[in-house]
């Protein structure tokens, strides 16, 4: 099935965020982000939501703020990623648009196997755009 990237206007957040909320907790949990602060930037308006949508339901979401001159994926989660992780670069070109010269990938070292074209540095994958 053909999946679509979302961006959830900060505005509608507290819709989508409860269906959304355990998969992030979980991909969260795993890595070193502040939860009570994450989520409140997130209703703020300081972190944007994105949700990849199958036509049926909720696939994945994924967690961005601007930081600097680099976009930066605070989280990524959901079921079926290898379908939907290309969609990445609709983040970047949305990236590109705000004038990020960098994109920014905060997580486990397992992603350095899934997004080849990033480098790896400490536990942060970036790329140049």
């Amino acid at each position: 099935m053909h999946c679509s990237l979302i961006c959830v206007n900060p505005d509608q957040v507290g819709q989508v965020w409860p269906h959304v909320k355990g998969t992030i907790k979980r991909a969260i949990d795993r890595g070193h982000c502040d939860w009570a602060a994450l989520q409140s930037n997130l209703f703020r308006g300081l972190v944007l939501l994105w949700v990849i949508w199958d036509g049926e339901k909720i696939k994945g979401a994924v967690l961005t703020q601007l930081v600097g001159d680099a976009c930066e994926i605070i989280a990524c989660a959901g079921e079926d990623f290898r379908e939907w992780i290309h969609l990445i670069d609709k983040i970047e070109a949305y990236a590109r648009d705000e004038g990020m010269t960098t994109m920014r990938l905060i997580g486990r070292r397992g992603w350095v196997r899934v997004l080849r074209d990033y480098t790896p540095t400490l536990v942060m994958l970036e790329k140049q755009l």
